[in-house]
């Protein structure tokens, strides 16, 4: 936390505590670096507001997508989380008025390439 007591630390830094109590979580997603595709689960405990242990737990239990590396010689896993499965867990767990979810998942959609759009649409 750079030792600010007050903020959170974000994927792009220092985050003032106030912005981050009336920002959704989606837009604290939002408000990274577009071009970062993968987070560490310390990037998205810091998103979320809680540790990486929680966000490894989340990982274990199938709660939260993303890929367990193993580095040939490393007992522990090395864990990485697609930005839109972020997303997708924070649309998951939100309680989101329906028009609010509805927006965020079309911001979701529109974000992926056309191949995955076209394969949405075919089973939806």
């Amino acid at each position: 936390m750079n030792g600010n007591s007050n903020g959170y630390q974000s994927c792009r830094g220092e985050v003032d505590a106030a912005d981050w109590a009336s920002a959704s979580l989606l837009d604290m997603v939002a408000k990274t670096d577009p071009r970062q595709a993968w987070f560490t689960p310390k990037e998205v405990g810091a998103i979320l507001n809680r540790t990486d242990q929680f966000v490894r737990d989340l990982l274990e239990n199938g709660r939260i997508l993303g890929h367990a590396l193993h580095a040939r010689g490393q007992r522990r896993k090395s864990y990485q989380i697609h930005r839109v499965a972020l997303e997708l867990y924070l649309l998951q767990t939100a309680n989101f008025a329906p028009d609010e979810l509805a927006k965020s998942i079309l911001r979701l959609v529109d974000s992926l390439p056309r191949k995955q759009v076209d394969a949405i649409r075919r089973v939806i």
